[in-house]
């Protein structure tokens, strides 16, 4: 029995029955990778799906036609297996037998790399304008989030890896391209959820909040924990990347901590302006944010 665990589906006649769905519910984000089903629509989709005529099928959307008379019974085959498994939902694959024989070529080392993580650095390499680097800003930005799990620490660090990689648009509508660009960035590695999660990050990082329209249907398909979680990450690398102008080894000088009081920042002497009005406006969107002080320190010679 596979209860409670997922039903990975790989091969074309579920990514034809995937996006019949998408059509169905009007999905607005058409990339079949990682898209979702939940176990009990699901099975009352491919029901509907299997008792189905190729004349009702032909009048449907998202349909493809080379597959159409395959369709009931590739309908009627992935609703046993729920049936018979108990799954608790359908994820989709974009690949196939043909991307897996690439993989399998692939030497040992190529395999281990993470296709997020190697996606995102490709996209910020072509707009990369600062010294500073991913992995200075993850360090800062990650003593404030002990308490994620390794999928979400590997997230966050695909979302410092995009932190200014929207410069090249206009400022007036950095926000909104940043958060579609990520909503629908040609990745694998990564489930619908997770796109969203990255999006409202980002989108956080250049608005300081999640406030516009475009964002507000996607913020409502994670839960409000996942959505407040995306919005602190974003708001923590908003105020990094102002502190240090985009400069390498600035953010290594100044410490971020939590402590019974608030949020704790310490800094050294030489970065007494610190304090000015720039970084004044950024600190009060991460104590609303967070919902605590901030209480800077200057660090003693």
């Amino acid at each position: 029995c596979f209860k409670e665990k997922s039903l990975f589906a790989v091969g074309g006649a579920w990514r034809n029955l995937a996006r019949m769905h998408m059509h169905s519910i009007y999905y607005p984000l058409h990339i079949i990778h990682g898209y979702r089903m939940i176990g009990a629509p699901a099975i009352t989709f491919l029901n509907a799906i299997s008792d189905s005529n190729i004349t009702q099928l032909e009048k449907m959307r998202g349909v493809s036609k080379k597959r159409i008379k395959g369709v009931p019974v590739s309908a009627l085959i992935l609703k046993t297996m729920l049936e018979l498994g108990e799954n608790k939902n359908i994820i989709f694959s974009a690949f196939g037998l043909r991307e897996g024989c690439v993989y399998d070529r692939l030497s040992v080392e190529e395999q281990k790399q993470d296709p997020l993580i190697i996606s995102c650095k490709k996209i910020a390499s072509n707009s990369q304008r600062f010294t500073l680097t991913d992995s200075e800003l993850e360090g800062w930005v990650l003593p404030l989030f002990t308490q994620i799990d390794l999928d979400d620490k590997r997230l966050l660090k695909a979302i410092c890896i995009l932190s200014d990689f929207a410069w090249v648009n206009h400022p007036s509508y950095r926000g909104e391209q940043a958060f579609l660009k990520v909503l629908r960035i040609p990745s694998v590695g990564l489930t619908h959820e997770d796109r969203v999660f990255m999006a409202l990050a980002v989108l956080a990082r250049y608005n300081g909040n999640i406030n516009i329209p475009v964002a507000e249907h996607w913020r409502s398909t994670i839960s409000t924990q996942r959505a407040d979680l995306a919005v602190k990450i974003g708001v923590v690398i908003r105020l990094g990347l102002t502190l240090c102008a985009g400069l390498d080894g600035i953010l290594k000088k100044i410490q971020l901590s939590k402590s019974q009081d608030g949020i704790e920042m310490t800094y050294p002497p030489e970065l007494e302006s610190i304090n000015g009005y720039a970084i004044s406006r950024r600190i009060e969107q991460l104590e609303k944010t967070f919902n605590c002080p901030v209480i800077l320190r200057a660090l003693d010679l």
